[in-house]
Parts: structure tokens; C-alpha cells; sequence
């Protein structure tokens, strides 16, 4: 009976997924180099290009590896909040699941 309960305990605490991100600060946001292509998507050029913050920057260059999608609602958001940004020239945090491969970005902010 105790082998079935730990077994039991190690499935449910190894089903979960652990939520990591690569991020980067974008500490001059005059900077950022983006284009816009027909699809809707805005790819980002030159992040590996910033400074590290609080995190190691380990975003590749150019060209098309990360973008926000602006035909989503959460695409638009962050790409109003990353304009917002830019015309202020404040700092802030871009996150991706993993700097290593190509893909949206999740999420944006100060922090």
C-alpha cells in the first residue's frame, strides 16, 4: 500500500509544468528595431543587442526570431504597451519562453 501512495505522490507533484522565461531589458527603447510584416506580426531585430539587467541577455539577433502578433488581442496590447514605451523612452522587461528559440513573445512590463 505505501509503494502505491508514493508512486501516486510522485506522479501528481511531476505532472506539472514548470513556467520559465528568458528576459530582456530594454534599457534605451529609442533602440529596439522592429518591422511589420503583412501577417500581422511585428518581428523584433536587434535584442540581443541590449545590456543585461537583473537577467543574462541570451536573445539571438537579427532577424525573425521573436515577434508579437498583432492580429491577437493580447498582440495588440503588447504592442500598444511597447509604443508606449518607445515614445516615453522608458525601460522595460521583454520575456519569451526560451531566448534560444524562435517565437511570440509572452509577456512585457517593469519589474
Amino acid at each position: 500500500m505505501k509503494e502505491k501512495l508514493y508512486v501516486l505522490v510522485i506522479l501528481f507533484f511531476t505532472s506539472f509544468n514548470c513556467y520559465s522565461a528568458d528576459h530582456v531589458w530594454i534599457n534605451d527603447p529609442s533602440s529596439l528595431k522592429w518591422q511589420q510584416y503583412s501577417d500581422g506580426k511585428i518581428y523584433f531585430r536587434n535584442l540581443n543587442e541590449f545590456p543585461d539587467g537583473v537577467y543574462t541577455n541570451n536573445f539571438g539577433g537579427c532577424c525573425v526570431k521573436y515577434w508579437v502578433d498583432t492580429t491577437t488581442d493580447g498582440g495588440k496590447a503588447l504592442w500598444s504597451t511597447i509604443l508606449y514605451h518607445m515614445a516615453s523612452n522608458k525601460p522595460f522587461y521583454i520575456s519569451k519562453s526560451s531566448a534560444a528559440t524562435d517565437g511570440h513573445i509572452l509577456n512585457i512590463g517593469e519589474w
